[in-house]
């Protein structure tokens, strides 16, 4: 429409000025078309130029935060360190006072190097104590070891068990009845354990897991079984509870005898 326009107007001067009759009006309206569309100016230019300057300096002031809050972070890191250190200090009795102080703090000093006195010969009979008993542990971890291997060396014996590479000796005592169980299985199963020392750990215990689950000494027993199959492992002390046992609850160096029986299984 405004072509169509701009061309009857054009028309309509040259009509009107014969002089013009030498100028080509389809040139006049082809300028005027172009004319009417204003190139790309200067002012654009510089607005683009000062948007990407203003983009490099936000991109300088977000690297700026991140290494502030890099340094505020191990500042805050010091700090909680330095922090730390002062309060063990605090609880051992530490003077932190300043020169200021040292007067009125003469009295408690000496009462604390008494302490620190006395502390000193706790731990040297705490020390000598551990050592008689560590002594002990070792003569009692020595007569466990050589009960633990006897133990071991009479199960090996019993017909029909087997003694893996590791060691450790599988009885089986049932079979069961099909299916066998495979790794994907969840088995419900009866635990018991006892030890070369002749305590029992566990009697008749009820426990549910998947076979790929059990840990490998006694994963190793269970495949093959059904339902009802029975299987007794005997693990050696280096692999049941080691030379030290369990403080209070498992002596040194003893072997674990278990006895395990399926109870139910899901395919």
């Amino acid at each position: 429409m405004m072509n169509k326009l701009l061309r009857a107007v054009v028309l309509f001067v040259f009509s009107l000025f014969p002089c013009l009759s030498h100028a080509d009006p389809e040139l006049l309206i082809d300028r005027l078309k172009n004319n009417s569309e204003p190139p790309p100016t200067e002012q654009s230019e510089s607005l683009k130029a000062e948007n990407k300057r203003l983009q490099l300096q936000l991109k300088k002031v977000e690297q700026q935060l991140s290494e502030e809050s890099r340094l505020h972070e191990a500042q805050v890191s010091m700090l909680s360190s330095h922090i730390a250190a002062l309060q063990k200090k605090a609880i051992a009795g530490t003077s932190v006072g300043t020169v200021a102080d040292k007067s009125k703090s003469e009295q408690p000093l000496v009462k604390q190097t008494e302490r620190d006195k006395e502390l000193s010969q706790l731990l040297v009979k705490l020390a000598d104590s551990d050592q008689r008993s560590g002594g002990k542990n070792s003569r009692e971890s020595e007569r466990n070891k050589q009960q633990s291997e006897q133990f071991v060396a009479r199960a090996a014996q019993v017909k029909g068990a087997v003694k893996a590479a590791s060691g450790v000796i599988y009885q089986v005592v049932k079979k069961g009845t099909a299916p066998e169980v495979t790794q994907n299985d969840v088995i419900r199963f009866r635990f018991d354990e006892k030890l070369s020392s002749g305590k029992v750990l566990s009697a008749g215990e009820i426990r549910r897991k998947r076979a790929a689950e059990l840990p490998a000494v006694i994963g190793l027993g269970v495949p093959g079984l059904g339902v009802g199959g029975q299987v007794k492992i005997t693990v050696p002390w280096q692999l049941a509870y080691g030379e030290q046992g369990i403080s209070g609850i498992i002596p040194p160096g003893v072997a674990s005898e278990i006895t395990l029986e399926i109870l139910s299984l899901n395919k």
